[in-house]
């Protein structure tokens, strides 16, 4: 997705949640894409995440990112966990 359409489509998508409209359906689908295209595309990568063929790719691309950030192992790894256990069933 080019950069214009991006944020296009990421304005649009906060202004749907700033309406209040929640993230279920097809929003939250398009809201995936949306966030997964920003964060792809600040990451620099040559070519788009695919999730539908390896759903663990964006582990990789978040463990890079934090990595760049300064995020030690063990926060990644702590944080990761939280979010795992935070999940619902």
């Amino acid at each position: 997705m080019s950069a214009a359409k991006l944020a296009i489509a990421a304005g649009a998508a906060l202004r749907r949640l700033r309406r209040g409209d929640a993230a279920v359906g097809a929003f939250r689908a398009e809201l995936v894409g949306v966030l997964t295209g920003v964060v792809t595309s600040a990451s620099n990568r040559p070519q788009p995440l695919r999730l539908d063929t390896d759903p663990c790719e964006m582990i990789d691309l978040a463990v890079e990112l934090c990595r760049d950030a300064g995020v030690s192992g063990l926060d990644m790894a702590a944080r990761f966990n939280d979010a795992v256990e935070r999940r619902r069933r």
